[in-house]
Protein backbone atom coordinates (compact mmCIF):
# COMPACT_ATOMS: atom_id res chain seq x y z
CA UNK A 1 0.00 0.00 0.00
CA UNK A 2 2.82 2.62 0.48
CA UNK A 3 4.22 1.88 -2.73
CA UNK A 4 0.91 2.85 -4.34
CA UNK A 5 0.35 5.98 -1.93
CA UNK A 6 3.84 6.87 -2.94
CA UNK A 7 3.42 6.54 -6.55
CA UNK A 8 0.13 9.20 -6.05
CA UNK A 9 1.49 11.02 -4.22
CA UNK A 10 4.15 11.68 -7.02
CA UNK A 11 1.93 12.13 -9.54
CA UNK A 12 -0.19 14.47 -7.80
CA UNK A 13 2.16 17.29 -6.99
CA UNK A 14 3.77 16.88 -10.48
CA UNK A 15 3.51 20.09 -11.93
CA UNK A 16 5.84 19.09 -14.63
CA UNK A 17 7.83 16.36 -16.10
CA UNK A 18 10.10 18.48 -17.94
CA UNK A 19 13.60 16.04 -18.35
CA UNK A 20 11.43 13.16 -18.50
CA UNK A 21 11.34 11.11 -21.63
CA UNK A 22 7.40 10.92 -22.74
CA UNK A 23 6.51 8.05 -25.13
CA UNK A 24 4.07 7.83 -27.65
CA UNK A 25 0.98 5.18 -27.81
CA UNK A 26 -2.23 5.13 -29.69
CA UNK A 27 -4.56 4.77 -27.08
CA UNK A 28 -4.76 3.67 -23.45
CA UNK A 29 -6.97 0.84 -21.23
CA UNK A 30 -8.91 2.31 -18.24
CA UNK A 31 -10.83 -0.17 -16.88
CA UNK A 32 -11.41 -2.52 -19.84
CA UNK A 33 -12.20 0.67 -22.05
CA UNK A 34 -10.26 2.09 -24.49
CA UNK A 35 -9.22 5.43 -24.91
CA UNK A 36 -7.95 7.58 -27.59
CA UNK A 37 -4.51 9.09 -26.76
CA UNK A 38 -4.71 12.90 -28.32
CA UNK A 39 -2.09 13.67 -31.13
CA UNK A 40 -1.00 16.99 -28.28
CA UNK A 41 -0.46 14.24 -25.71
CA UNK A 42 2.12 11.96 -24.53
CA UNK A 43 2.18 8.54 -21.93
CA UNK A 44 3.87 8.73 -18.99
CA UNK A 45 2.88 5.03 -17.79
CA UNK A 46 -0.26 2.53 -19.27
CA UNK A 47 -1.89 4.49 -16.57
CA UNK A 48 -1.06 8.02 -17.42
CA UNK A 49 -1.62 10.71 -19.86
CA UNK A 50 0.08 14.33 -19.89
CA UNK A 51 -1.62 17.16 -22.25
CA UNK A 52 -0.74 21.10 -21.95
CA UNK A 53 -3.79 21.80 -20.15
CA UNK A 54 -4.35 18.88 -17.81
CA UNK A 55 -3.62 15.50 -17.18
CA UNK A 56 -4.64 12.26 -16.07
CA UNK A 57 -3.50 8.95 -13.82
CA UNK A 58 -5.19 5.91 -12.46
CA UNK A 59 -4.38 2.74 -10.14
CA UNK A 60 -6.12 -0.30 -9.75
CA UNK A 61 -6.32 -1.40 -5.96
CA UNK A 62 -7.06 -3.98 -3.84
CA UNK A 63 -11.20 -3.49 -2.83
CA UNK A 64 -10.17 -2.85 0.84
CA UNK A 65 -7.58 -0.40 -0.13
CA UNK A 66 -10.28 2.24 -0.20
CA UNK A 67 -11.09 4.63 1.50
CA UNK A 68 -7.77 4.78 3.59
CA UNK A 69 -5.71 5.44 0.39
CA UNK A 70 -7.41 8.74 -1.21
CA UNK A 71 -8.09 9.80 2.93
CA UNK A 72 -4.53 9.24 3.41
CA UNK A 73 -3.56 10.83 0.08
CA UNK A 74 -6.08 13.90 1.46
CA UNK A 75 -4.14 14.14 4.31
CA UNK A 76 -0.59 14.44 3.00
CA UNK A 77 -1.40 16.75 0.56
CA UNK A 78 -3.13 18.84 2.90
CA UNK A 79 -0.31 19.22 5.32
CA UNK A 80 1.97 20.47 2.63
CA UNK A 81 0.24 22.60 0.83
CA UNK A 82 -1.05 26.02 0.86
CA UNK A 83 -4.73 27.50 0.41
CA UNK A 84 -5.46 23.38 0.52
CA UNK A 85 -9.18 23.19 -0.25
CA UNK A 86 -10.84 20.12 -0.41
CA UNK A 87 -14.66 19.18 -0.99
CA UNK A 88 -16.32 15.63 -0.98
CA UNK A 89 -18.27 15.05 -4.44
CA UNK A 90 -19.81 12.31 -6.52
CA UNK A 91 -18.47 11.70 -10.40
CA UNK A 92 -18.53 9.13 -12.57
CA UNK A 93 -15.88 6.20 -13.96
CA UNK A 94 -17.57 5.43 -17.10
CA UNK A 95 -21.02 4.83 -16.25
CA UNK A 96 -20.36 3.71 -12.17
CA UNK A 97 -20.79 6.60 -9.92
CA UNK A 98 -18.23 7.18 -7.48
CA UNK A 99 -16.95 9.43 -4.77
CA UNK A 100 -14.41 11.60 -5.12
CA UNK A 101 -13.06 14.67 -4.02
CA UNK A 102 -11.93 18.13 -5.62
CA UNK A 103 -9.31 20.02 -4.14
CA UNK A 104 -7.11 23.22 -4.96
CA UNK A 105 -4.19 24.41 -3.48
CA UNK A 106 -1.62 27.31 -4.47
CA UNK A 107 1.59 25.78 -5.75
CA UNK A 108 3.96 29.05 -5.81
CA UNK A 109 2.76 29.68 -9.46
CA UNK A 110 -0.62 29.57 -9.42
CA UNK A 111 -3.66 27.53 -7.84
CA UNK A 112 -4.08 23.49 -8.88
CA UNK A 113 -6.87 22.13 -9.35
CA UNK A 114 -7.46 18.17 -8.63
CA UNK A 115 -10.28 15.57 -8.77
CA UNK A 116 -9.57 12.31 -7.21
CA UNK A 117 -12.50 9.92 -8.51
CA UNK A 118 -12.71 6.51 -6.11
CA UNK A 119 -14.67 3.24 -6.24
CA UNK A 120 -15.51 0.30 -8.88
CA UNK A 121 -15.60 1.14 -12.42
CA UNK A 122 -16.38 -2.05 -14.67
CA UNK A 123 -15.50 -4.03 -11.76
CA UNK A 124 -12.51 -3.10 -11.16
CA UNK A 125 -11.47 -1.20 -8.07
CA UNK A 126 -9.63 2.33 -8.93
CA UNK A 127 -8.14 5.68 -8.30
CA UNK A 128 -8.42 8.10 -10.71
CA UNK A 129 -7.53 12.15 -10.90
CA UNK A 130 -7.57 14.94 -13.01
CA UNK A 131 -5.03 17.67 -12.31
CA UNK A 132 -5.56 21.34 -14.26
CA UNK A 133 -4.42 24.83 -13.79
CA UNK A 134 -8.68 25.86 -14.37
CA UNK A 135 -11.60 24.70 -12.01
CA UNK A 136 -13.89 21.25 -13.22
CA UNK A 137 -17.11 22.31 -12.28
CA UNK A 138 -19.36 21.13 -15.24
CA UNK A 139 -18.74 18.13 -17.69
CA UNK A 140 -17.41 20.59 -20.59
CA UNK A 141 -14.37 21.75 -18.08
CA UNK A 142 -13.41 18.02 -18.75
CA UNK A 143 -11.69 17.39 -21.95
CA UNK A 144 -14.02 15.32 -24.88
CA UNK A 145 -11.72 12.72 -24.84
CA UNK A 146 -11.83 12.57 -21.48
CA UNK A 147 -15.25 12.25 -20.84
CA UNK A 148 -16.17 8.93 -21.62
CA UNK A 149 -13.95 7.78 -18.89
CA UNK A 150 -14.67 10.34 -16.00
CA UNK A 151 -17.70 13.12 -16.00
CA UNK A 152 -19.36 14.93 -13.09
CA UNK A 153 -23.05 14.29 -13.94
CA UNK A 154 -24.86 12.14 -15.88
Amino acid sequence: MKCILSFFLWLFVLDSVSGQEMSKTDSLDFCGQKIAVPSSCSTESPFSLKCEEYSIAWAYLYPQMLPSVPDKTMETLQAKKKDFKKTNIYCYLGKDKVRGYQVSYFNGRGNVYIIFAFGESNHQTVLFQIITHKPVLVNSDIPEYVRPIFHLSE
